[in-house]
Order: C-alpha cells, then sequence, then structure tokens
C-alpha cells in the first residue's frame, strides 16, 4: 500500500481525469451491476413479497404527478415520490402515446417501478464515484477511496434494500455524498466553516425528508463544525432543507407527526405494541456483524488516536482524521439508539451503513501509517486480512440471500399458475402475489384515489379487504361470487386473511365467505391456493363455514 500520485497538481487536467476515472469507476460499475443481479433475483414487483412498498411509493408519486399531495407521508418520504413524479412525467412523454397518464401508468406499473429502480441506483452509482473522487483528492491514497467505495459490499443486506422503490436507496445516495462532504475536510486545504455547516445541513435534512431516521446524520455537524455560530447555521440549513423537501406533503402534515409520535412514545413496530422491543436485536445483530465490529474497531481507533494526541499532539492531516472519525461515531452511535427502538430489520440502520466505508478508511489512515506516512506492514496486514474475512463472509451470505429470493420468486409466481383455474372465480386477499392485488395496495396506501380506474382495468377483480362487525369477511371490486362460476379459488397467505404470517395449520376457516369443500391446491412459505367446490342451493353460492379443514394439502375426508 504506497502513496498514490493520482491527485498530482502537476498532471494535465485531461489525463488526470482519464486516471482517475480508470480508478474511481470500475467499483460503482461492479455495484451497479451487482443490483441487476438482485433485481433479477427478486423477480417482479407485484410477487407478494415485494409489493409493498414499491407500489404505495409508485401511487403517491403519480398523486404528485397529479400536483396533488402524497398520502403516504409517514417516513415521510416525499423526496423519494418527487424523483418518481417525475420519473413517471418523463416516461410518459417519451412514450408518445394518446392514453393518459394514470392508465397508462396503471398498465405499465412493473416497467414504472423498475425505471425508478434503476435511477436511484445509478443515482447511487454516480454518488459512489463523487465520494471515492473525494477521498483521493484529499488523502492521494487510492486504496481509501476504493475502500469508501466498497461500502455497500461490507453489508449484504444493503444491495437488497438498493433494489427497490423505497426510501432506503435515496438514503444510500445522501449518506455517500455525505462521504464525499466529509472527506474534503481531510485535505490540506479543507472547506470554510460556514460552508461546511450549509452542507453538512442540507444533506442531514435530506437525509430526515426521505425517512425520519436519516436524522441521524445531523449528528456529525454537532461534533465537526466548530462554535456555536457554525452548528445554529448548520441546524438552520438541516431545517430549511428538510421543509423545502417535505413541501408537496404539507397538507398530510398531520398524519406524519402523529406517526412520528407514535413511534415516539409506543412500543413494538411503527409503535403498534404488538411486538417485543428486543425480539430480534440478536439476529438483526449477526446479520449486521460487520457493521457492528467496524463501529467497534472505529471506537477503539479514535481512543487510541485521542491518547495519543494528548501525550504527544497529533499532526494535521491526523487530527483531521480523528475529528471526522469521531463524527462518524456521532452519527453511528445516534442510529443504533434509533435502531434499538424497532430492533427487527437492518434497514433501519441503512443511514449508517451507508458510512461504514468511511468508518474504515479513516481507521487505516490512524492506525496503517505512522505520523511521518511511513506504512505500518502489521497493522495494513491485519487490517486487509479481516476485510478479506468479511468479503468472503458476505459474498456468502450474498449468494445465500439470492438463492432464496429467487425460490421466493419462483414459488410465488407457480402460487399465481395454480390460481388461474378455468372456470373457478379467483378472490385475492393479503399477501397474494397477483398484478391486480399490487394495483390495490398502491391504491390503499394513496388514498384510494384511483380505486373506479383500477376497477375498469381489473373488473371481475375480487378482493378481502375488509371485515364486517360480526369478524366475517367482506369482498370488494366488481366481481362477483357468480352461480356460473364452477369453483371458487383464494390466494394469499398460508394460514388466511385472518393469519397473514401464519402457516397452513394457523387456517380460520371462517375467512372464506363461501360453504362447501375446501382443498389446498398449491402451499409455500409465502402463500398458498385454497380451492372450494361450494355446496349449492337454487343454483347460487353459499355463504355458510365451510367444511373439515384439510391437513398437508390433501382433501378433506367424505
Amino acid at each position: 500500500m504506497q502513496r498514490s500520485g493520482l491527485g498530482a497538481d502537476g498532471e494535465g487536467g485531461l489525463l488526470r481525469a482519464a486516471r482517475r476515472a480508470i480508478v474511481l469507476l470500475p467499483l460503482p460499475l461492479l455495484v451497479v451491476g451487482t443490483g441487476f443481479v438482485f433485481m433479477a433475483a427478486r423477480g417482479p414487483h407485484w410477487l407478494n413479497t415485494n409489493f409493498d412498498p414499491a407500489y404505495p411509493y409508485l401511487f403517491n408519486s403519480l398523486r404528485l404527478a397529479r400536483i396533488e399531495p402524497p398520502v403516504l407521508t409517514e417516513h415521510p418520504g416525499t423526496p423519494v415520490q418527487a424523483i418518481g413524479a417525475v420519473m413517471i412525467r418523463t416516461l410518459h412523454l417519451a412514450a408518445r402515446t394518446s392514453v393518459p397518464l394514470e392508465p397508462w401508468v396503471f398498465r405499465n406499473a412493473e416497467y414504472c417501478i423498475q425505471a425508478a429502480v434503476l435511477v436511484f441506483l445509478l443515482l447511487y452509482g454516480g454518488a459512489l464515484v463523487l465520494a471515492g473522487n473525494a477521498v483521493l483528492r484529499a488523502t492521494r491514497r487510492v486504496e481509501l477511496a476504493w475502500l469508501v467505495q466498497a461500502t455497500p459490499f461490507l453489508s449484504y443486506g444493503l444491495f437488497f434494500e438498493l433494489v427497490d422503490f423505497k426510501p432506503e436507496p435515496l438514503l444510500c445516495t445522501v449518506s455517500a455524498l455525505f462521504v464525499a462532504c466529509l472527506a474534503a475536510t481531510l485535505g490540506d486545504t479543507p472547506p470554510t466553516t460556514s460552508r461546511l455547516a450549509v452542507v453538512l445541513g442540507v444533506l442531514a435534512g435530506a437525509s430526515a425528508a426521505t425517512k425520519y431516521l436519516g436524522v441521524s446524520l445531523f449528528a456529525a455537524p454537532l461534533v465537526l463544525v466548530p462554535g456555536l455560530r457554525g452548528k445554529l447555521l448548520s441546524a438552520g440549513a438541516a431545517l430549511g432543507s428538510f421543509l423545502a423537501l417535505t413541501a408537496p406533503a404539507l397538507p398530510e402534515a398531520s398524519r406524519s407527526l402523529r406517526f412520528v409520535w407514535k413511534l415516539a412514545s409506543s412500543k413494538g413496530l411503527y409503535g403498534t405494541g404488538a411486538y417485543t422491543d428486543m425480539t430480534r436485536l440478536g439476529a438483526v445483530v449477526r446479520e449486521e456483524a460487520v457493521f457492528f465490529l467496524v463501529v467497534l474497531a472505529s471506537t477503539v481507533a479514535a481512543a487510541f488516536a485521542v491518547l495519543r494526541g494528548r501525550r504527544a499532539g497529533l499532526e494535521p492531516s491526523r487530527r483531521a482524521a480523528l475529528r471526522a472519525l469521531l463524527a462518524l461515531l456521532a452519527v453511528d452511535a445516534v442510529q443504533i439508539t434509533l435502531f434499538l427502538k424497532h430492533p427487527y430489520v437492518s434497514r433501519y440502520l441503512v443511514p449508517a451503513l451507508g458510512l461504514q466505508g468511511l468508518n474504515l478508511a479513516l481507521v487505516a489512515r490512524l492506525s496503517c501509517w505512522d505520523e511521518a506516512g511511513r506504512l505500518r506492514r502489521p497493522m495494513a496486514a491485519a487490517m486487509l486480512l479481516a476485510l478479506a474475512t468479511a468479503g468472503v463472509c458476505e459474498t456468502e451470505r450474498a449468494e445465500g440471500q439470492l438463492a432464496m429470493l429467487r425460490l421466493a420468486a419462483t414459488d410465488q409466481k407457480r402460487a399465481r399458475r395454480a390460481a388461474q383455474i378455468p372456470g373457478c372465480a379467483t378472490v385475492n386477499y393479503a399477501h397474494s402475489s397477483s398484478p391486480a392485488m399490487a394495483l390495490q395496495v398502491g391504491d390503499l396506501y394513496s388514498g384510494r384515489t384511483f380505486r373506479e380506474a383500477l376497477l375498469e382495468i381489473h373488473p371481475r377483480a375480487l378482493f378481502i379487504w375488509e371485515y364486517q362487525k360480526d369478524g366475517r369477511p367482506k369482498l370488494k371490486g366488481r366481481g362477483t361470487l357468480s352461480s356460473e362460476a364452477s369453483c371458487f379459488v383464494f390466494q394469499g397467505a398460508p394460514g388466511g386473511p385472518s393469519h397473514p404470517f401464519g402457516s397452513l395449520s394457523d387456517l380460520d376457516r371462517r375467512d372464506f365467505p363461501v360453504e362447501g369443500r375446501l382443498a389446498v391446491v398449491f402451499e409455500c412459505p409465502w402463500e398458498a391456493v385454497f380451492r372450494v367446490d361450494p355446496e349449492r342451493e337454487a343454483g347460487a353460492p353459499g355463504i355458510a363455514h365451510p367444511g373439515p379443514v384439510p391437513q398437508n394439502g390433501n382433501p378433506p375426508p367424505q
């Protein structure tokens, strides 16, 4: 690991730019390529494991494209919807079609969602190029630039979050831009206090507007920006950025504030009180073990640097690296605190996950080179070994996740095919892999804005969407349980509508509003298909409870 001359001022501009491109483009291109692999493995977004929240964000983006405020404002997620609205308008204009915007989007929903995923993936790739360039310019060490650009490979779960239409991909992009700004403080000519305060504040506000968990980034300017005036300037920039980016959702601000209060004042997932707070903590810590080890290594490196600075002082570049590392540790501390409120999935760590490459780069800067810039070979070898081990482990975990995603997509497509029985009326309920169901979910989270238009597209669709006062299901849609149907097919969770996350053994047969023999046509861990041959009276389907529950997919006894 030798000092790179790529940042030397004597090189010609074009030659230097070409060399930087050769050095800085491969890893972001690899990130984008890996994203395509995960996209293909996940399958279409109408699958039941994919449609939430992609379809809700698509429909709320459509509301913005119609110059109407979004209804899905809990996170608040407005920048995601704004980018989606611009993308929808652009795609519709590029299609040069006479079909109005709304029906065109409904009939091309998958195309629109895939385009949005591609846009966010490319934005992140571009941000990684900027981050790597900033680190290279500041440190003149290509190794550290590569380490920053390799951030997504330090968490196998990050790629799953990157290839979806939701806030997390944009959070990753903001984190990468945040890295570029922090890296600027490591160079020989750091930015002025006011410029640093404003830029970091604007990015922190953008992060919080994308998802409230992104407020953790504001911890960095509180540590890094000197003086009360600078901190207040950063706070003002963050507030202004947040308000500007969430302005389209201002009419629904009360909904967002109620959601935040519920999160802050209640227990359980999304403040529902339905789960114990620490149920999943151990599992998520194991899933993101590299991140927590990086935080530990950063803490140790910062502590040693502080002790050394008190004894003998630190030269300016190492002092700048220590300040940046302390700022990152402040972000990590806030992010972990927020995560502990709802420790169920690793996406609650995403803003900090997007910074961990810079954490490692700063640890390497403080640990692997001495005050004179000479390489400490034992420390460098130990760090390379640790990175190689982490890389192998994360690669194996990513391969396992890809295999699981492919299996889930294959099984859900098989469920959809199994539900399409000629002559049968199909009823979908949560969570059912059906394009019509995905559209209905999007409409539900956009205030039922497009209900009538969707019924025109799927006039025979039937859904179990809500329940009557006696607890029995209510069918929604223009289709009917027609006496002309030879049978009825119910597609959704194996446990039925009352147990959307349960297995077949949890099935509550009262959820199916017909009488007759119930048989399992298809079952997988994600969903099942039930066939009911109704016992008719006067040629009409019954509404009584069905007969005995079948076991293990076998038909019930006579």
